[in-house]
């Protein structure tokens, strides 16, 4: 259950004053999340530093780092379960590659290393997490012995590329295709063009050029394809992402005009521009 605040405000030096420390790591009021500099600093728990350079018996509630150097360090082995018995094995599962790891001296705070998550392998009892040294408050070490803090930034969530296409189908309704302007569009979102298809209801030859503009209806001068025009050759269907000398980048609102510059045999067909989205 969440508990109220009974306490001082400071709200002028953006932090919480006077709250009493948590029982433990989940405790909603717990200061540490609001003194940090950043809100998404997660501290996980407390745990004591082991100048051991290699993880073999490593003990309940300690970590070990492979360097002395903390610059050099390249291994982290923590220990499932930290010096207040809290289990961090569901937390250490979720980080990911990119993340990073902040080990803090909890008797000296401004003594602190960062790093960077490359991997990590779960051992049953503890995990062991390949890093990369960021940066250190220190020129020294962390004493071994001293308990330590032990936070995370997460990597935000990129989402992956979104893809999307425009296009046209012509229709010569059972005759041939003519040639000529097919097409007008406007593109509502920034994008770059990654490859094109082509299929027919027969097979059948045809030749694409297409025309952008932002700022004016386009003309043949504002031609993207240059002379990898999207081509069928006696051929029902086709798809490249070769776009040798084409403009791939497009810019919201874009217009669009789609010219069939030659045809035979074709009495429907669709062009496919695919792209990712920006």
């Amino acid at each position: 259950m969440a508990k109220k605040v009974k306490t001082t405000l400071d709200l002028d030096n953006n932090r919480i004053v006077n709250v009493a420390n948590p029982i433990n790591q989940l405790d909603a009021t717990n200061k540490d999340f609001i003194d940090e500099l950043f809100i998404d600093l997660l501290n996980i728990g407390t745990w004591k530093y082991d100048a051991t350079l290699e993880y073999t018996s490593l003990d309940i509630n300690t970590f070990r780092m492979n360097n002395a150097t903390h610059s050099l360090v390249t291994n982290i082995w923590i220990h499932y379960t930290d010096l207040n018995s809290f289990v961090a094995d569901f937390i250490f599962d979720k980080l990911t590659a990119n993340d990073e790891i902040i080990i803090q001296d909890t008797l000296d705070s401004s003594k602190w290393v960062k790093y960077k998550i490359t991997s990590k392998t779960d051992n049953t009892t503890y995990f062991t997490f390949v890093v990369t040294y960021v940066e250190t408050s220190i020129s020294g070490s962390i004493t071994s012995g001293n308990s330590c803090k032990l936070k995370f930034i997460e990597t935000p969530n990129v989402s992956a590329t979104e893809t999307g296409s425009y296009g046209i189908t012509i229709d010569g309704s059972g005759s041939v295709i003519t040639t000529g302007i097919k097409g007008y569009l406007i593109i509502p979102y920034g994008y770059t063009i990654t490859g094109w298809s082509i299929i027919g209801d027969i097979t059948g030859s045809i030749v694409f050029d297409i025309w952008k503009n932002n700022s004016a209806i386009p003309t043949i001068a504002n031609t993207i394809t240059a002379s990898a025009k999207p081509t069928l050759s006696s051929q029902q269907f086709l798809s490249s992402t070769t776009l040798t000398g084409w403009t791939t980048s497009g810019l919201a609102n874009d217009k669009i005009i789609i010219k069939v510059d030659s045809v035979s045999a074709l009495t429907k067909v669709t062009l496919t521009i695919n792209l990712n989205k920006l």
